[in-house]
């Protein structure tokens, strides 16, 4: 630049006006480089015009040269420039420069200057935009509207205020006025504008408009590889993965560098199941994007989904590494701690995503970390993970099945039927609840009602075994023996691996021997009973023969065979007393036979009942694992950060 002379003579300032004459009017024209000669020029011979470097700072700033555009902003307003473009100029090189605070500042001056001015209040809301600040952006796009309600780019930019505050239904109303305010001829701020909506009629569900939207996009701008991949978002949400593929495809063709496009290509491969493709692509993201957070997680639920939880985990923890604060990897990788029954690790992850405020999920961190806790038979911390999970969710219908396990293994047989009934009304085809419900009931032995649950599990899956299986052991309880048989011989048919209901069908072919048995002998001591009866009934005849006469008939035979002659014992003394004891022994056997039939009576009653065998205890059959109702968690990259980025103006 040339040495400036600060004293001129009445010649030469007439000769400099002439020069920024010249400049102006090319600065209307465009006319940079000869609008920059001329201030040059001027600038030589009056070095003292701030009019005249605010002049020469614009056809800088249009030619992109920002250092040199700054250096005469500054000039000028030392000067004393009071004029409210300078300082919006030169706020807007400190906005693109992303130097926000000293933003601010020109353009609140400019503001005050020119309160009338749209541009001021429009730059500040793009700023409060870029700041996160999107209250003041509303205010200030809204002043700014009301001072010029024909603007499309006002529109647009506080529609995309909206859509950062969640506030879609007025953002589609804003990004539809711009759409009619855009001249045709203005196809970037029309694509925009059709990108913008449709990505608030994504988040509404409106997920039809919002293709609708895109398209016309597309339609615009066809070979933009921004649209097809947030084309590719929507049918992504619609669950139309294949359609979702083929725009993050396209997209990739378009911008082969584009790392998104290649994480969200894989989270629509996991979705589909293909874990491999997902994994590629996933890969792939990351040698674009090493501090890709999203891939790492991506590729991690992968490696989950295919039982590598080795891998998993290190995905998810260079992931943390990456973001600390992650409250998704933290919960996934506290699943994949989970899956390999690292409990402590997997308590401990699940409470960090739940410190970090997962959302939308933290119901289900909560879920998980109370599924570590009953499996570590902690059931009152489980139980207390549970609620919470449904107070954040009342219509979780997993947690109300896990607390009432829970209140079951701690015998709060009440409790638990009553939360298995919440969970089969928010869900009456869940057989899961009602198979609990039956064990619960089971267990209180309240055997009618565990019968009417599993029925209603059989009905809802007919090839369950253990449902027939614990529905016989309910009718052995109930010693309805047939249906019981019936039961388990339909359990050994459906799961003829289940050695239990293998061994319930012995164990009921022995119970039914044993109750044979039994009958037997309560029968033989039916027929013992009678005969002492009549014994007892015709004891006044019998007893004198056993005591009086029948010791008189044995000594009558023994003097008429010659051992006691005229009344003398021919035989040794200890022969005769031996006879006559066995005479008394014999008198008092009937009496002993009966004491003895009665033992052996209560022998056999007591056998019988250890030939029924062991107790049959109901099966835990239908296993849940961890995430029965929870999605492992291929997500694709929301647009909303990368549009964002588009401020029009």
């Amino acid at each position: 630049m040339m040495k400036k002379r600060n004293n001129t003579g009445n010649g030469e300032k007439a000769r400099a006006e002439e020069l920024w004459a010249r400049a102006f009017r090319a600065l209307e024209g465009r006319e940079y480089d000869e609008a920059i000669a001329n201030f040059d020029e001027g600038i030589e011979m009056d070095s003292s015009n701030a009019r005249a470097y605010a002049g020469r700072g614009y056809a800088y700033q249009e030619k992109g040269l920002h250092d040199e555009a700054i250096k005469d902003y500054d000039r000028a307003i030392a000067l004393g420039i009071n004029d409210a473009g300078t300082y919006l100029n030169r706020g807007n090189i400190h906005y693109k420069r992303g130097n926000y605070g000293k933003a601010t500042k020109d353009y609140n001056k400019a503001t005050r200057l020119a309160p009338e001015d749209f541009r001021t209040h429009g730059s500040r809301g793009n700023v409060y935009s870029a700041k996160g600040e999107y209250g003041k952006a509303d205010a200030a796009f809204s002043r700014a509207i009301d001072l010029k309600p024909d603007n499309h780019l006002l529109y647009l930019n506080r529609g995309n205020a909206y859509i950062k505050m969640n506030r879609y239904e007025e953002a589609i109303a804003d990004c539809g006025t711009a759409i009619d305010l855009i001249p045709d001829a203005d196809v970037e701020s029309k694509f925009g504008a059709y990108i913008f909506r449709g990505y608030a009629y994504k988040k509404t569900g409106e997920l039809g408009k919002a293709i609708a939207d895109h398209n016309e996009a597309i339609n615009l701008k066809p070979d933009d590889s921004f649209a097809r991949f947030s084309r590719g978002g929507v049918y992504f949400d619609k669950e139309d993965y294949e359609r979702a593929i083929d725009d993050y495809s396209t997209a990739i063709v378009l911008n082969s560098n584009d790392a998104d496009a290649y994480s969200n290509r894989g989270a629509a491969y996991g979705k589909a199941g293909e874990f491999e493709k997902a994994i590629d692509d996933y890969s792939e993201a990351i040698k674009i994007d090493p501090d890709n957070v999203n891939a790492y997680i991506g590729r991690g639920t992968c490696y989950s989904a295919k039982d590598r939880h080795d891998e998993a985990v290190r995905n998810y923890s260079t992931a943390i590494k990456l973001k600390s604060k992650n409250a998704r990897a933290y919960f996934l990788r506290g699943y994949a701690y989970h899956s390999k029954d690292e409990h402590i690790s997997a308590a401990a992850d699940y409470t960090r995503a739940i410190k970090f405020n997962l959302e939308p999920d933290i119901s289900v961190a909560y879920f998980l970390r109370g599924v570590v806790y009953g499996a570590e038979g902690k059931y009152g911390k489980a139980i207390s993970d549970f609620t919470e999970s449904i107070s954040c969710n009342p219509r979780f219908a997993d947690a109300y099945n896990k607390r009432g396990h829970a209140y079951f293994r701690r015998q709060m047989y009440d409790k638990a039927a009553a939360d298995c009934g919440r969970a089969i009304r928010i869900n009456p085809g869940d057989a899961g609840a009602y198979f609990l419900r039956g064990i619960i009931y089971y267990g209180g032995e309240h055997y009618r009602h565990s019968i009417a649950n599993f029925s209603k599990v059989i009905a809802l899956n007919p090839d369950y075994a253990p449902a027939y299986f614990n529905r016989g052991a309910a009718y052995m309880k109930k010693n309805e023996f047939e249906q019981a048989r019936y039961n388990f011989r339909k359990a050994c048919e459906k799961d003829p691996q289940n050695e239990e209901a293998w061994k319930a069908c012995d164990n009921l072919a022995l119970m039914e021997n044993a109750d044979r048995e039994r009958e037997e002998s309560r029968r033989k001591r039916r027929k013992i009973n009678l005969a002492m009866i009549v014994i007892a009934i015709s004891a006044p005849v019998f007893i004198p023969f056993y005591f009086v006469l029948y010791p008189l008939l044995v000594i009558w035979v023994a003097e008429t065979t010659g051992i006691i002659m005229e009344g003398e014992i021919t035989l040794e003394g200890k022969v005769s007393e031996r006879l006559l004891g066995a005479a008394l022994a014999l008198s008092l056997a009937p009496f002993i036979i009966y004491l003895y039939s009665l033992s052996t009576s209560k022998q056999q009653l007591q056998q019988h009942d250890l030939n029924r065998g062991a107790d049959i205890h109901p099966q835990h059959g239908i296993s849940r694992t961890p995430l029965t109702a929870i999605d492992l968690g291929f997500k694709a990259a929301d647009i909303g950060e990368r549009f964002s980025r588009h401020i029009f103006g």
